[in-house]
């Protein structure tokens, strides 16, 4: 049911999460960000 769970930069996340708390869980996440995604 989740997306691809790919590891990515801090820097990638927040380009496709422009809301900053989203960015900001993506960050503390780090290799969460498919998790995140999903959310």
């Amino acid at each position: 049911m989740l997306p691809q769970i790919q590891v990515m930069p801090p820097e990638r996340a927040v380009a496709r999460h422009p809301t900053p708390f989203m960015a900001i869980s993506i960050d503390f996440l780090g290799w969460r960000t498919g998790l995140v995604e999903a959310v």
